[in-house]
């Protein structure tokens, strides 16, 4: 079933900035775009519906072609060559160039589109239950300190912060924490999750003993867990103090939808997944954890899921931030090609038409004792 434009005025343009927002992504992304450029691009987009205006980045990476088309086609069911390229370069300089191609479907979705890969991976990440971190802040004697493992976007760093008294969040990734949810009881820093010895650890996250709450979401099936867990033991306050790590595997849709996740998962880019993806497949159940249970229910894994209310096009933002779609990308192989992302609007529905995206998750947690 191919996508068509919307006959409305509205539709269409909210449409074509879906477009041209995916098209300043991958722009900026590059370097080829500023965010004044950007904000005034699509103000003048909502100010003129009519007047459509379409960035590219040219092959010699310095010119920027900024395209207007003026007449519009009447019959966007049919017509897909509506815009009319104009070269400038960030001089000034301006000159027609080219006609640009742009499929109907494209206008809907940056699908096809290699974005910034944390701007993506922040905008795509699910939002964890807050009552995951009631759950984590029982679990403490004391709330003064937690340290955030490889924060990525800090999503989980912001939410412990309405439960301790300061928050460090660490990543090594310059562009994840760029993209960090500013919290004024949260500190970004740049940080190994093994650092390179005692002295960087400390004045990084705190003293040996300091810290009442040590966190890792969806990322701790990558490290050296010895050493890791080494570092846990050092910072950790005894006795009291607690680690938890936790996951979160593949979305739950619907029965149509499901299938061709699974398809995608675990067949089509099966052989991009690095092995300690394993890990997570089976809930953390196989991973080594030598610390001491909290209560009476063990250290896990405890299962709980969180949930998103998500459009297709949310929903394929998701997949695109993932590794594995993103090294089958930097190999030449697109795993959301225009085909595959239309087999899952078949399954979806209407591309606008939101549902409910269950994540199912596992957690493990635990304790230093105070003679460990």
């Amino acid at each position: 079933m191919p996508l068509r434009m919307p006959q409305t005025r509205t539709g269409r343009s909210r449409a074509l900035c879906i477009y041209l927002k995916a098209r300043c992504d991958a722009l900026r992304a590059n370097g080829g775009l500023g965010t004044p450029t950007l904000t005034f691009l699509l103000f003048a987009f909502h100010q003129f519906p009519f007047r459509y205006r379409q960035i590219d980045r040219s092959i010699a990476g310095d010119v920027v072609r900024v395209g207007r088309c003026t007449n519009p086609p009447s019959d966007w069911q049919q017509k897909t060559d509506a815009f009319n390229a104009f070269g400038a370069h960030r001089e000034g300089l301006a000159e027609v160039t080219e006609i640009s191609r742009i499929p109907v479907r494209d206008l809907f979705s940056d699908l096809r589109t290699k974005i910034s890969k944390a701007a993506a991976y922040a905008r795509a990440r699910p939002n964890y239950p807050a009552t995951l971190f009631q759950m984590l802040a029982d679990a403490t004697q004391r709330h003064e300190r937690a340290w955030d493992c490889a924060t990525g976007n800090g999503q989980a760093a912001a939410m412990l912060a309405e439960h301790y008294e300061s928050v460090v969040a660490t990543d090594i990734s310059d562009g994840q924490l760029a993209h960090a949810v500013a919290h004024p009881r949260v500190t970004y820093r740049k940080m190994l999750a093994v650092p390179e010895d005692s002295q960087e650890l400390e004045h990084t996250v705190g003293p040996a003993g300091s810290v009442d709450l040590v966190t890792v979401a969806q990322a701790v099936h990558w490290f050296d867990l010895p050493a890791f867990y080494s570092v846990v033991r050092h910072v950790l306050r005894r006795p009291g103090g607690v680690l938890a790590v936790w996951c979160y595997k593949q979305p739950r849709v619907s029965a149509a939808v499901d299938a061709l996740c699974d398809k995608l998962y675990e067949h089509d880019s099966a052989q991009y997944w690095d092995p300690a993806r394993e890990l997570v497949d089976a809930d953390y159940r196989t991973i080594p954890f030598p610390f001491e249970p909290v209560d009476s229910r063990g250290v896990g894994p405890h299962f709980m899921s969180m949930t998103k209310e998500w459009t297709l096009d949310d929903y394929l933002h998701y997949w695109r931030s993932n590794s594995a779609i993103q090294t089958a990308l930097d190999n030449g192989v697109d795993l959301l090609s225009a085909e595959v992302c239309d087999t899952f609007l078949r399954a979806w529905g209407p591309a606008d038409i939101s549902r409910t995206v269950t994540f199912p998750m596992a957690l493990l947690m635990g304790t230093v004792s105070a003679s460990s």
